[in-house]
């Protein structure tokens, strides 16, 4: 991984410039709509249903993950990466494990997403507004806390969607 020794912003950085190149392969194989699913299989509460379960599903696996030994390196390194390295921690390692669970994680998102939806297409769907309404949820929960973020995920949402609708 070439940008692994940089900082978390270029790594960001880094990452979100890596798609671009493949725009034009993508557009040019699957046209511009992306690709469709004929009749999803779940609709309507039933996929609310798969939605919540995954849910809490997510919520579980993170706390057992936040409470083991793995965990606390983590909150080690988020406090001071210099201690938790000098302490025998491999903080890299560490850091590359996590990029994997993060990743992990978005697929499987994805993949709801995709049951959602229909069809994806990276044009209109994934605009950078999205990345925008994810930050606030976080920050409105806290980000340190699983709990928070999810409180904070259902509460943005409802401002979002239902708030306009009562002003």
């Amino acid at each position: 991984m070439p940008a692994n020794p940089v900082r978390e912003l270029f790594l960001v950085d880094g990452q979100a410039g890596t798609p671009t190149p493949f725009g034009d392969l993508v557009f040019g194989v699957f046209g511009d709509g992306g690709l469709g699913i004929a009749h999803p299989i779940l609709i309507g509460w039933g996929y609310i249903a798969v939605l919540a379960v995954v849910l809490v599903g997510y919520y579980l696996l993170l706390e057992r993950l936040g409470h083991s030994p793995f965990g606390r390196v983590l909150k080690a390194i988020r406090e001071d990466e210099t201690v938790a390295d000098s302490l025998g921690k491999n903080v890299n390692l560490v850091k590359i494990k996590v990029f994997v669970i993060g990743c992990a994680l978005m697929g499987l998102a994805g993949i709801l997403w995709f049951g959602s939806q229909g069809n994806v297409s990276p044009t209109p769907q994934f605009m950078p507004l999205l990345t925008f309404y994810v930050f606030i949820a976080v920050i409105i929960g806290g980000s340190g806390s699983n709990t928070g973020s999810v409180i904070g995920g259902l509460v943005f949402a409802a401002a979002l969607f239902e708030g306009p609708r009562r002003v």
